[in-house]
């Protein structure tokens, strides 16, 4: 362990949260690379007030193949936008991401980004928590949402989105979804 911290803060090293506040995108590749170490054992990583980038959620993507610790993460008020969550999502379809809570407020994601999400969400068996609120979701990305989770593979506890303005058959799918999988909501 000594050579590892000769390479690496001793923050990353530790089983621990790790948060970031206004990281410029030009660091954040760097995080990604040390996410990458089999010598980081950050468990819970936060961005915040990140203005990040489609190419962003390529470095992101890729610390799921490797890292084994990071079990949470969070975006609070960041750019991804959809092609950023498309690209993240990659990484979350890996069989060696162990990610059970993903938090993603304020991301500026739409129901482009759900497509992705559901798509994760039928491989995915090790996510617990979906937390997607503060963002433009609409009708058509909750059901895609609502389709993802009705064949996951996983346990998903808790999910929590905004259901202002949607319409009734989004609220009845949503029921459904409710009475098949009594766990979720």
């Amino acid at each position: 362990m000594p050579r590892a911290s000769a390479f690496m803060p001793p923050a990353l090293t530790l089983n621990k949260s790790f948060q970031l506040c206004s990281l410029p995108v030009s660091r954040l590749h760097f995080l990604c690379q040390a996410l990458c170490n089999p010598y980081c054992k950050i468990k819970d990583l936060r961005l915040i007030f990140c203005h990040l980038t489609a190419s962003c959620g390529r470095d992101l993507s890729s610390v799921f193949e490797t890292n084994h610790y990071l079990t949470d993460l969070e975006f609070v008020k960041s750019t991804l936008e959809d092609s950023g969550m498309k690209l993240l999502c990659e990484g979350l379809k890996h069989p060696n991401c162990v990610l059970q809570t993903l938090s993603l407020s304020t991301c500026h994601l739409t129901d482009a980004s759900c497509v992705e999400l559901s798509s994760f969400l039928q491989v995915n068996q090790t996510l617990k928590e979906l937390f997607m609120f503060a963002n433009v979701l609409g009708d058509t990305g909750v059901q895609h949402l609502c389709k993802g989770l009705q064949h996951t593979k996983g346990v998903i506890e808790n999910l929590v989105i905004d259901t202002d303005h949607l319409r009734e058959d989004t609220f009845s799918k949503i029921e459904v979804l409710k009475m098949s999988k009594p766990g979720i909501w």
